[in-house]
């Protein structure tokens, strides 16, 4: 307990509670906000993000000076950043995927994620994450299909089988830890 002359904190008062530090281990979406609510949502709340994901594939058609600036901020505040996998899965299926990870490195982000939410995926996993690690980039896979329906108990294995694939070529892991 503070002294009369101390100002209790909010820390504090948790503390009191039995409550724990906190860790960073939210993962959030900007859906397209303008740079003042990023900025200032990852000043009050920095601290319990593991993961902000980049507004899936507005970014690419938003304004890139504004999304150069969101990146960077993200990146001060020491939060991981991601692209949603659509962008991922257009630029495999149109043989893309070389320009797409060097727009993605150049724009500063951490990490892109993978996927095959609506598409094939072709490519090894081996061949993806050694071409994101060249332009430093981590991978993240999202498994399952979009419009899939729920997972049956006979999908399950396949998809822990394909998680492991990819999780076993992980790119390289941060400070702040990885998904």
């Amino acid at each position: 307990m503070p002294s009369p002359d101390q100002q209790l904190h909010t820390a504090d008062f948790l503390k009191m509670l039995g409550v724990g530090q906190l860790s960073a281990s939210t993962s959030v979406l900007d859906p397209g906000y303008d740079v003042v609510t990023l900025q200032s949502h990852l000043e009050q709340s920095s601290h319990l993000i593991s993961v902000l994901k980049i507004s899936m594939a507005c970014w690419l058609i938003a304004n890139e000076t504004v999304v150069r600036r969101k990146v960077e901020i993200a990146n001060r505040h020491k939060v991981i950043t991601t692209t949603g996998g659509g962008p991922f899965e257009i630029a495999v299926a149109q043989h893309q995927l070389a320009n797409y990870l060097d727009i993605c490195a150049d724009i500063g982000v951490t990490r892109v994620e993978g996927g095959e939410g609506f598409t094939e995926m072709p490519l090894a996993p081996e061949y993806v994450v050694k071409a994101a690690r060249e332009r430093n980039l981590e991978v993240q896979f999202e498994l399952g299909k979009k419009h899939g329906g729920t997972f049956r108990p006979e999908t399950v294995g396949t998809l822990i089988d394909r998680g492991h694939r990819w999780a076993g070529r992980w790119c390289g892991r941060t400070d702040r830890g990885s998904a």
